[in-house]
């Protein structure tokens, strides 16, 4: 990182648009879920201090389960009765991939896939950066958008917050998606607990 810590204030963020879908393995349908704060962060953008929850998904089908099931890559049978959720976002997000965004965020591309600890708490005080930007404003808080670890060739992921405009496009479970987990076990060399009756 180039500096010990984000900018305090983010005063001309450049915001881009996005129209495609994003993918979310769940085990909550949507309907459900709630967006009350992790107590302590957990993952790459969640709040170190606690003010908002945050969700993750991918650009693709493919990128949705590689980030759920690496590295092992095996989908036991329980995890066959999660929720695909498909959302779209209608509202801008900010693009970690740009060098504008990162020069403007004092850090380098490690942002994106790091799993360093000091990494992630960059990463964790950029996500707070981004809605204390936004919320204040009430305008809809934008989405994240990075480069993905596992699949940065065909994939990128987004972090979305309660406020980012985000809408359900549609909802399946992963078990009535045999053509994907078909995909899973012939491409990217998945295992999957399949129940008898398949």
């Amino acid at each position: 990182m180039r500096r010990a810590a984000p900018p305090s204030r983010w005063p001309n963020p450049r915001l881009r648009r996005t129209r495609r879908l994003w993918f979310r393995l769940d085990r909550t349908h949507p309907r459900e879920w709630s967006w009350e704060p992790h107590p302590r962060p957990r993952w790459r953008f969640d709040s170190p201090s606690g003010r908002y929850r945050i969700r993750y998904a991918a650009s693709s089908l493919r990128g949705m389960l590689r980030e759920a099931f690496d590295p092992e890559r095996h989908i036991p049978r329980d995890a066959l009765d999660r929720w695909v959720v498909a959302v779209r976002l209608r509202g801008p997000v900010v693009d970690l991939r740009t060098d504008d965004t990162l020069d403007a965020l004092g850090c380098d591309d490690r942002i994106n896939t790091s799993r360093e600890p000091q990494i992630w708490d960059y990463a964790q005080r950029i996500g707070d950066l981004v809605w204390e930007t936004f919320e204040s404003a009430r305008s809809g808080v934008p989405g994240i958008v990075y480069r993905s670890r596992t699949t940065p060739q065909h994939n990128v992921n987004v972090a979305f917050f309660a406020s980012s405009l985000a809408e359900v496009a549609w909802v399946r479970r992963l078990a009535d998606m045999p053509e994907l987990l078909d995909v899973a076990i012939r491409g990217d060399g998945f295992t999957v607990d399949l129940p008898e009756e398949w």
